[in-house]
């Protein structure tokens, strides 16, 4: 691979994690994008597909794949990307944030407890990782784990907390007693 291919490469990837970035702002989770954002979103796609082949199958490049596949509500495709980083590099977690979060909303709630559940063997200290499986285990039933893992999360960063406050996959459980503590903010 010659030094302008190179440089071409690294200017798509960081152009295309910049759109995504941008976009995530203009999303509600449970709508289409507009269609300008589609736009934006099916450019990036286009572009990661005209990369170099090493550039094109790094790991780096499918998580922003599919990202974007995500946000474009294409989630069978947004799927096997993050499978293929999982697979590949254990560690990245919002691989495993993006699978489950697509799992839960194809309905499988199930593996999308199971991904976090693996992702956490690789990040056990990983508040995000915790916060999401908390959302996921409260919406399965299972009070007690749900309330062990926000409670790490929590722990590990106090804005977990607020955030509880907003989440309605904690609705729920919200009136737990178990839930209240671990939300209840010391004066």
């Amino acid at each position: 691979m010659n030094d302008v291919q190179l440089v071409h490469d690294a200017f798509v990837l960081k152009e295309s994690a910049g759109a995504i970035e941008l976009v995530e702002g203009l999303l509600h989770t449970e709508q289409a994008p507009p269609p300008a954002v589609e736009r934006l979103l099916d450019r990036v796609l286009h572009r990661l597909d005209r990369l170099g082949t090493p550039a094109r199958d790094a790991v780096f490049a499918l998580l922003l794949r599919g990202e974007a596949l995500r946000a474009l509500g294409r989630l069978p495709e947004s799927i096997a990307a993050f499978q293929t980083v999982a697979n590949r590099d254990h560690g990245v977690v919002a691989a495993w944030v993006g699978l489950g979060w697509c799992h839960k909303r194809t309905g499988r709630l199930e593996l999308a407890i199971d991904c976090l559940r693996q992702a956490l063997t690789a990040s056990p200290d990983e508040p995000l990782l915790h916060y999401n499986l908390a959302c996921y285990l409260s919406l399965s039933g299972d009070v007690a784990a749900a309330v062990e893992h926000l409670t790490r999360a929590i722990s590990r960063e106090g804005r977990y907390r607020t955030l509880t406050m907003g989440e309605r996959d904690f609705d729920p459980i919200r009136s737990d007693p178990r839930f209240l503590e671990v939300t209840r903010v010391a004066v």
